[in-house]
């Protein structure tokens, strides 16, 4: 009878060990897991700012780009529009002063 209380105690203590060497298994589980995941996330969110950096940038080079354009062909219809007055001043200039003498 002995024999089997004594035995029955052991598997208690059996059981207690192999429940607390689980749980600890779990709970290093879970903070490796906790580990993994926080960098995870700190990559992706590095991934997303580069992402983001590189973005802005391609659009202020094409913001820019659009920008000389347009200052360019305003340049262009400012420069074709002197030219053509140009010619026409010299012969206003002219019918001013006769306007002004006659």
């Amino acid at each position: 009878m002995l024999e089997v209380i004594s035995s029955i105690l052991d598997a208690e203590k059996k059981a207690d060990a192999i429940i607390k060497q689980a749980d600890d298994k779990s709970k290093s589980l879970i903070l490796s897991a906790e580990s993994q995941s926080e960098g995870i996330k700190s990559d992706t969110i590095n991934k997303f700012k580069a992402e983001r950096t590189a973005k802005i940038t391609d659009a202020e080079v094409l913001a820019c780009t659009e920008y000389n354009s347009i200052i360019e062909q305003g340049n262009l219809q400012a420069n074709e529009l002197k030219d053509g007055v140009t010619d026409k001043v010299a012969s206003v200039v002219d019918f001013v002063v006769d306007s002004i003498i006659k």
